[in-house]
């Protein structure tokens, strides 16, 4: 299958993906931990307005003031920032129109969405285009899966960041993809970036790489793989 016809079928699945589920984000209940969430997005979205329009910008950059709306000392909400930023953005950007509900959870609808359209269309560059079919198909009506794209937590972005940054070396390693590389290592500092559980991410892959890819090559890219991504994962934690 041609590269162009496997990113037509990715597309084609992360907007159904998309589409079959944006209108009932409201339905699904609110679970425990998303109200906290939502606190915390709501803080990153007002730091975020005091900087771009004031007033006291500078006051605004004090360190205080950062650790104050990344919730560095509340012990409820301890993870790592960066789905929560996601969800601050989606709010932004949607919730006057939708309300608050939909617009923190359409972060991980989105990053459901793309999950799905990744493994379709890879799988069916990698394999077959009925295999790319199937494999957006069963992630798509896998029934945890799709019942968390519809809340706002860490489970969505994990998954997809750990898809990523995996697939990202795996293919720099059997294809000499560098753009895959990047990618991978970004997608890992924004795991690092969103729980504890990102730290385990390279376990696997250097378990695979010692089977699989013992060479300089391979050891080179896991370690600028590992050394990318904690920058990511520093540049995307301002507190």
């Amino acid at each position: 299958m041609t590269r162009r016809s496997s990113l037509f079928l990715g597309i084609g699945f992360a907007l159904l993906a998309f589409t079959t589920s944006f209108a009932g984000l409201s339905d699904v209940g609110l679970t425990w931990d998303e109200a906290r969430y939502f606190e915390s997005a709501h803080r990153i979205q007002e730091w975020t307005g005091r900087v771009v329009r004031g007033p006291d910008r500078i006051g605004a950059l004090d360190r205080e003031a950062i650790r104050e709306a990344w919730d560095v000392d509340r012990y409820f909400n301890p993870h790592p920032p960066v789905y929560k930023e996601a969800m601050a953005l989606t709010d932004a950007v949607i919730g006057d129109h939708f309300g608050p509900l939909t617009g923190f959870r359409t972060s991980s609808l989105l990053m459901f969405s793309l999950l799905v359209g990744l493994v379709a269309g890879l799988t069916a560059t990698l394999i077959r285009p009925a295999s790319g079919a199937g494999a957006g198909l069963a992630l798509l009506l896998m029934p945890r899966v799709l019942g968390h794209a519809h809340i706002a937590a860490t489970d969505l972005p994990l998954t997809l960041f750990w898809f990523v940054a995996t697939i990202g070396i795996f293919l720099f390693v059997r294809r000499g993809s560098r753009k895959w590389l990047i990618a991978g290592a970004v997608a890992l500092g924004l795991a690092l970036g969103t729980k504890f559980t990102g730290f385990l991410a390279p376990v696997p892959v250097l378990a695979w790489l010692l089977f699989y890819g013992r060479d300089r090559t391979s050891a080179k890219a896991f370690l600028l793989w590992m050394g990318f991504a904690f920058v990511v994962a520093v540049a995307v934690n301002p507190a």
